[in-house]
């Protein structure tokens, strides 16, 4: 259980991320209108974050995440859109930050050409147009079921490859899940008219037709496939 300081620390992140939002919605708003009066000063970060904890966080992995680590075998899937590299745990293959589609800034997205991938270790992407597929290790002619997990973030932030939406028991459980990256904030969702659609929708579906095509290699069975997510 958190102590009552661990969880005013985690509220005053909270605070500050919003702040940070409206801080950058602000600035928006004045290029647009021109206007340079807007004053962000009541925004400064809260000083109370640090007042309440001050245990340094932690940089780099941890002790427990080494061992995790050499725990994992090293492994490869032959799929349609080339060889993917991963790793076995806790009965779960692991392949995460697999390139599916690729677009420049504000334009539509296309799927990337066919060739191997290697996504061996848990982190932050730097590109959006990625998904994480945690599988079954028993292998199985097609027949688990697949989960399309949809990661929210408010519709700023957020990967597929967030510790606190792992798959991993779903993989235990029989279950294929391909968790999608899309492009946030105006990218992704700002659009000049009603008949356009929004492009990380369109990101997405190229995401579905990934899976379509690929789960498959991982055991999974394209006819059952159910889409889901969180927030965003």
């Amino acid at each position: 259980a958190k102590s009552l300081a661990d969880v005013a620390v985690i509220d005053c992140r909270k605070i500050w991320q919003f702040a940070e939002q409206f801080r950058r919605c602000q600035q928006w708003i004045s290029c647009i209108i021109g206007h340079s009066e807007f004053n962000c000063s009541v925004l400064e970060k809260p000083e109370c974050a640090y007042r309440l904890k001050q245990t340094p966080r932690p940089s780099g992995r941890t002790n427990r995440d080494e061992e995790a680590f050499s725990a994992m075998t090293e492994t490869t899937i032959s799929a349609p859109c080339g060889r993917l590299t991963g790793r076995i745990h806790d009965g779960a293959i692991q392949v995460f930050n697999i390139d599916y589609a690729d677009a420049a800034p504000f334009a539509a997205s296309a799927p990337v050409a066919d060739g191997p991938q290697s996504g061996t270790r848990r982190c932050e992407p730097e590109r959006e147009l990625v998904l994480t597929v945690p599988a079954p290790a028993e292998p199985a002619d097609a027949s688990y079921p697949v989960l399309l997990w949809i990661h929210g973030g408010s519709y700023e932030f957020g990967h597929p490859s967030e510790p606190w939406t792992d798959a991993t028991a779903f993989a235990q459980a029989g279950i294929v899940t391909v968790s999608l990256g899309y492009r946030k904030g105006l990218e992704g969702f700002w659009r000049d008219s009603e008949t356009e659609t929004y492009r990380a929708i369109d990101d997405l579906y190229l995401g579905l037709q990934w899976a379509r095509r690929n789960a498959p290699a991982f055991g999974g069975d394209i006819d059952n496939i159910t889409i889901s997510g969180q927030s965003a």
